[in-house]
């Protein structure tokens, strides 16, 4: 819990707002509620290494990192900073921790940071969100029209649409003669969803006389765009019992539609029936491996802990949606309600983005953040996020559908360390609802019945205390069943049950 920079001030936050958010998130009381980090977000560093070292921007943090945090540890709080795996931060500047991780964490070491944000932007290895266009090269196979095997007698040629498989749901025939875009989906583009096998692979089965060394010949276009890359792997076996023997670059050739012969590249092939598969797995297979070598260097280092934060992309153990707009232009107090409330029910992080100036001790907002009892199911020490267990343009799967149409409202269940179970209907739409939605004690049980503390008592509960979360109104309920009529657009009803 805490506040970062970028949401209010982006790449013009300085050394005299952050100590002025500093000095807010104690004189508001928030310190007291949990808020603990300040975190500088991008704009803080110069745009590149001095002497090969991160350094402060002159201008707007004058008296350096460490000054900093000595002020904001003198308030009782803890000092955060914000880096990237990749050669660039997201909004520019050259000063991404690849190849330094060793140096960075000696730096933030000495500025006692506490916290490291660190985000995935630039990561030439696996550019996700492809802040360079030109990564996209490391993201996809180049398209491919059809490979040559010879060796033991054998010399056959297989084209890619006709003779080949396509496993997964990326790659796709193009009309031409030659399969595209091989590679392997993450949800971050919209209309892409992240569910299910986002993944493209081109298969071929070969038949070969005799076990032995062939040579595989890939005729290839390649590029540098999204859809069509150059990095191309190529294996033997099922992803289960794969036996990989290219995992590399291809030439850059004229356009990604002027097709080439690779290098051959020799494979051990049994006798009989082979599967041949084409693919480029590399931006799922770095996404760890990238965080990884930073954590590596803070692990050997570190003498005191940082909490180390891999951004939205990092793939931590709760969903990280970076900082609350509460606060900022067009969100409403509904909106912010609501978002709060959200952010809690997923155990996210709750880091502040808005100017502090803009609330005092008592207000809406301040009510909002400094609401105790919704701050405690973020906080809650059994850890588990919430689950959506109903959605109302969903019945089959609302715990597993990627649904982008707004005009619903989701239920979501969370269950809590002393065995209560936080129900929140939350109505997406921009118009206010006025049906009924239920959801009963069985339909809870089925899907988080496991991760509960005692899911038998709360099954067989004479009654339940109800307590809506926000307006503090207590009911005592013998049914089983849960239900909310009338739901203001954008607003949820967030109920904490205990099982009587």
């Amino acid at each position: 819990m805490g506040w970062n920079s970028w949401n209010a001030f982006g790449s013009k936050n300085n050394e005299a707002l952050t100590k002025t958010m500093a000095d807010a998130i104690v004189d508001l009381g928030l310190a007291e509620l949990g808020y603990k980090y300040v975190v500088l977000d991008d704009g803080c560093y110069k745009s590149e290494r001095v002497n090969g070292l991160l350094s402060n921007e002159s201008i707007k943090f004058p008296s350096g990192f460490k000054s900093l945090s000595d002020y904001i540890h003198g308030k009782g709080l803890k000092f955060g900073m914000y880096n990237d795996i990749g050669t660039h931060l997201c909004a520019g500047s050259a000063v991404g921790t690849c190849g330094f991780e060793d140096v960075d964490t000696r730096s933030y070491i000495e500025w006692g940071v506490d916290f490291i944000k660190v985000d995935n932007c630039y990561y030439l290895w696996d550019n996700a969100t492809f802040s360079d266009s030109a990564n996209a090269k490391y993201s996809y196979a180049p398209n491919i029209r059809s490979i040559t095997v010879m060796g033991e007698k054998l010399n056959i040629t297989l084209n890619a649409v006709k003779d080949g498989v396509l496993l997964g749901q990326g790659a796709y025939k193009n009309s031409g003669d030659y399969v595209t875009n091989i590679g392997t989906f993450d949800g971050t583009s919209v209309g892409t969803t992240p569910v299910g096998d986002r993944w493209g692979e081109l298969a071929f089965t070969v038949n070969a006389p005799a076990g032995g060394n062939y040579a595989i010949t890939v005729n290839y276009a390649s590029g540098e765009e999204n859809g069509t890359g150059r990095w191309l792997q190529l294996a033997v076996g099922s992803a289960e019992n794969e036996t990989r023997y290219f995992d590399d670059l291809l030439p850059l050739t004229e356009s990604t539609a002027a097709f080439a012969d690779s290098e051959e590249i020799t494979v051990s092939l049994n006798e009989g029936e082979n599967i041949i598969r084409l693919m480029n797995h590399r931006r799922q297979e770095n996404t760890l491996n990238s965080y990884a070598v930073l954590l590596e260097g803070l692990n050997k280092l570190t003498l005191t802990m940082i909490l180390y934060s891999p951004s939205a992309n990092g793939g931590k153990r709760w969903n990280d949606p970076d900082m609350l707009v509460i606060g900022m232009n067009g969100i409403t107090t509904t909106m912010s309600k609501t978002h709060m409330t959200m952010w809690c029910m997923m155990n996210s992080p709750i880091m502040l983005g808005m100017d502090l100036r803009r609330i005092a001790k008592g207000d809406e907002l301040w009510r909002i953040i400094a609401n105790k009892e919704v701050i405690a199911l973020n906080q809650d020490p059994l850890g588990v996020q919430a689950k959506r267990i109903y959605c109302s343009i969903d019945h089959d799967n609302p715990d597993t559908a990627y649904i982008a149409n707004i005009n619903r409202v989701d239920i979501l269940a969370k269950p809590l360390a002393n065995g209560d179970m936080v129900i929140s209907f939350i109505n997406l739409s921009d118009s206010k609802d006025t049906k009924m939605h239920s959801v009963d004690v069985s339909r809870i049980i089925d899907y988080l019945g496991h991760k509960m503390v005692d899911a038998e008592k709360f099954k067989h509960a004479a009654s339940y205390c109800l307590k809506d979360l926000w307006t503090g109104e207590v009911t005592t309920r013998i049914s089983e069943t849960f239900s909310v009529t009338g739901i203001d657009a954008y607003d949820n009803v967030t109920l904490r049950v205990t099982p009587v």
